[in-house]
């Protein structure tokens, strides 16, 4: 699981060297009867991933992008980057188009995709679930958050706590004693 994961972030970075070294490291595939076909199949596939990777990755830092510095950084052919990144624009994963005479990828600034709006939305939800427990805790404490849970605790200020008055008596430490006023 390990090398997966590492290969998984080489991979992000367009280090696809590093990415198979560390699938094909993997000792299951001396149990397969004749690997090199596999081995062979999935160097490829390392390479176009990787390439379909770095393009989701760091195409939001680039206006254009080579096809030949693509090919040279991913040891594909100028033809191979052309189809991935077509089959990309195609499918909307990309947003970008092919500039022929200057054999360039040329990146589009767009809005956020479906995928990422909804990601902002789920953050904003989450934002405010958190905020909406904070002040719920709150009005159970009296208090912001867990300033005053030591003091209730050990009978700090405010005549709250302490053996004398009822408040914390043993047992299990996290009980406290809500009062109501």
């Amino acid at each position: 699981r390990d090398h997966i994961m590492a290969a998984a972030m080489a991979m992000k970075v367009g280090d696809w060297n590093a990415a198979q070294e560390l699938i094909l490291s993997l000792k299951i595939w001396n149990l397969l009867v004749n690997p090199e076909p596999v081995k062979t199949m999935l160097k490829r596939k390392i390479q176009e991933e990787s390439l379909r990777t770095y393009l989701f990755t760091y195409s939001g830092f680039f206006d254009s992008m080579a096809l030949a510095n693509l090919a040279s950084m991913f040891d594909l052919s100028e033809s191979t980057v052309h189809s991935i990144a077509s089959k990309m624009i195609i499918n909307e994963e990309l947003q970008a188009s092919h500039d022929q005479p200057t054999r360039t990828i040329v990146i589009h600034k767009a809005d956020h995709t479906p995928l990422q709006n909804l990601a902002l939305q789920f953050a904003d939800k989450a934002g405010l679930f958190v905020e909406n427990n904070e002040r719920l805790l709150d009005t159970l404490h009296g208090g912001y958050g867990y300033r005053d849970m030591n003091n209730q605790q050990t009978g700090g200020r405010g005549g709250r706590g302490g053996r004398s008055r009822g408040g914390h008596r043993g047992g299990n430490p996290s009980y406290r004693a809500v009062r109501f006023n």
